[in-house]
C-alpha cells in the first residue's frame, strides 16, 4: 500500500509508508522528498513495485531517484512526461506524452525512453497498468480503456463507453494478472469503482 500526500506550492512529496505484502514484511519506511522545479497536479511521482526507486515529473521531464541515494537523473527523451507507472518487475517504467502524443516506455538502464505507440486521442490520459507478460493497459478518459500488447505497437480497445459512463480512470491489473479494476465517471457526476473480469464489467463500489 502506497500514500502519498502533496505539499504546499513547493512540490513537497511525503511518503507515509509502503507495505510490500510477504512474509516476512520489512519496515516501514518514512522520508521527505522535495521536488524542485515545476511539479504537475496529480499522480506525478510513484514508487516502484520493488519499493528501490521514485520516479517523477518535473519540468515536464521523467526523473529517477533511488530511494537510498538522494540524486535523481533525467530520463533521456522524456520531455512532455504525464502520469508515470511502473512495470510490474520494476525494470521498465511508462508514461504518457503530451508533446508526441504517444505512450512511451523507458528502461533502468539509463537509454532514451522509447515510443511505444500511438495514442488514439491527444491530451486525455487517465494512467495506466502493466500485466506480467509486459502487456500495458492504460486509459484515454472518456474514449475507455486500451490494450497494448508487449509485440504490438497497436493499442486494442479494452473498454468502451456504456450508457451512462463519460469516463474510465486509474486501470490496476489485479494479483491474478487477468482482471482489472478501474474508476468510472458516470454522466450524471457520480463515480463508481468496477471490475473488468472475462471481459465481463461488475460493480464493486
Amino acid at each position: 500500500m502506497l500514500l502519498l500526500s502533496f505539499g504546499s506550492g513547493i512540490g513537497i512529496f511525503w511518503l507515509v509508508s509502503f507495505i510490500w505484502f510477504q512474509t516476512p514484511q520489512p519496515p516501514v519506511r518514512e522520508f521527505q522528498l522535495q521536488i524542485p522545479g515545476k511539479v504537475p497536479s496529480g499522480r506525478s511521482a510513484v514508487v516502484s513495485p520493488d519499493g528501490s526507486t521514485i520516479a517523477y515529473v518535473s519540468d515536464t521531464r521523467l526523473w529517477l531517484r533511488p530511494l537510498d541515494n538522494t540524486d535523481a537523473t533525467p530520463v533521456p527523451g522524456s520531455n512532455g512526461a504525464v502520469l508515470p507507472f511502473w512495470s510490474s518487475d520494476s525494470d521498465s517504467i511508462a508514461f504518457f506524452n503530451s508533446r508526441s502524443g504517444s505512450l512511451q516506455v523507458a528502461d533502468m538502464s539509463g537509454e532514451p525512453a522509447r515510443i511505444r505507440c500511438n495514442l488514439p486521442a491527444r491530451g486525455v490520459y487517465g494512467g495506466g497498468s502493466w500485466t506480467a507478460d509486459g502487456t500495458i493497459l492504460f486509459s484515454q478518459g472518456p474514449l475507455g480503456l486500451y490494450s497494448l500488447a508487449a509485440d504490438s505497437d497497436e493499442p486494442e480497445p479494452l473498454v468502451l463507453a456504456a450508457e451512462g459512463d463519460a469516463g474510465f480512470y486509474a486501470p490496476h491489473v489485479m494479483p491474478d494478472g487477468a482482471s482489472v479494476l478501474f474508476s468510472v465517471w458516470k454522466k450524471d457526476g457520480l463515480w463508481q469503482i468496477e471490475m473488468l473480469s472475462d471481459g465481463k464489467r461488475t460493480i464493486v463500489i
